[in-house]
């Protein structure tokens, strides 16, 4: 970390990892790291369906506005077994009076496909639990969602396994 004219310290970190990319669909995951006082990891992803050319963002990938119950409702289930099982584990549910209420998935929820067809749900560190629980992720099996997808999108191949590469050195931008 270096002083940049009296600002005070400062570093961010930017790769992307090609997350997906098949027949049909294409996904690049942005990381940022960002370190002054204490430290922020975030995600942003972007998804391409290679069929229309269009970028897609969570909300399109289904019929209505159901989505959003049958998501929270799965994810806070999540959260509650795994708080279950290791009391070192704390996620900000309806249930949880420590801290902050969990809210909703959002429109534009970070989001990427695994290879079997279940969506992976990722939410930034501090979004839905303590900086300790980093940047969670929950699995929302096919079979939940495959009712309040959009037709499109109930049939996406993956015929290969998802693919992680850092085709160039990380951006470095220190304040």
């Amino acid at each position: 970390m270096e002083n940049q004219q009296g600002e005070g310290y400062g570093y961010m970190n930017i790769d992307y990892e090609i997350v997906t990319n098949e027949k049909q669909w294409f996904t690049l995951k942005i990381n940022v790291s960002e370190i002054a006082a204490s430290s922020n990891t975030y995600y942003m992803f972007y998804h391409i369906d290679k069929r229309t050319g269009k970028i897609v963002e969570f909300k399109e990938l289904f019929r209505d506005d159901t989505y959003k119950e049958v998501m929270e409702t799965e994810i806070k289930k999540q959260m509650n077994e795994q708080m279950q099982a290791d009391e070192n584990i704390k996620y900000w549910t309806d249930e949880n009076q420590a801290g902050e209420e969990f809210v909703s998935v959002s429109e534009n929820q970070s989001f990427y496909w695994e290879r079997n067809g279940d969506i992976v749900i990722v939410f930034d560190k501090y979004e839905v639990g303590p900086g300790a629980m980093g940047t969670p992720k929950f699995v929302i099996a096919k079979e939940k969602i495959n009712d309040i997808l959009k037709e499109a999108y109930k049939g996406l191949e993956f015929e290969t396994s998802q693919t992680e590469v850092q085709n160039e050195p990380p951006i470095e931008e220190q304040n």
